[in-house]
């Protein structure tokens, strides 16, 4: 794995600054202090989007009984996690974070290694096929429906790629109540 480059900002260390977090780099917070002068509120926004994405993740596993969660494009594990959302809904939910950034991946597993049911799987989501493989070898059942989060994911991409990542997971897995 190449080193980390400590001396430029990165989104998921940028998103995680503003969630209150402490993996953060010097480069980070300078951005985010310019993002908050240019747009104020720009961090109020990135914990907006968290609060809302746990939100939907508890009421997919307790009104639809939602048991696999996929969060694509996890980020660093900062405060409540997907894994916590979900198993107030189900408590025996099966959450996989995969992420394309190495030192994600790897704060990702220190973090959560040992908990049951959670697994943290290396790959890029533009590679649906891909995650959802490494999803399966980790145990994750692909047969059940499962909830895809790509919050805070695929503004970060064109329309065109958006969709055919999203078309690429919803055609691989089963779907279940209103999207039947």
């Amino acid at each position: 794995m190449a080193a980390a480059d400590i001396s430029r900002p990165s989104g998921p260390s940028l998103y995680e600054y503003f969630l209150g977090g402490s993996d953060h780099r010097p480069a980070d917070e300078a951005l985010a202090a310019e993002l908050e002068a240019a747009y104020p509120g720009a961090g109020q926004l990135a914990r907006d989007n968290r609060a809302f994405t746990l939100r939907a993740v508890q009421w997919c596993a307790s009104m639809l009984g939602t048991g696999l969660f996929l969060e694509l494009g996890a980020g660093y594990p900062c405060g409540q996690a997907v894994h916590d959302a979900a198993r107030r809904g189900v408590t025996d939910a099966t959450v996989i974070y995969a992420d394309r950034d190495p030192v994600v991946v790897s704060h990702c597993r220190a973090v959560y290694a040992g908990l049951e049911g959670v697994g943290v799987v290396s790959g890029d989501v533009r590679e649906p096929g891909k995650v959802l493989e490494s999803a399966a070898a980790l145990g994750a059942d692909l047969t059940e429906p499962a909830a895809c989060v790509l919050c805070g994911t695929l503004s970060s991409m064109d329309a065109e790629t958006a969709r055919s990542v999203v078309a690429g997971f919803a055609c691989a897995l089963p779907v279940r109540g209103s999207c039947e």
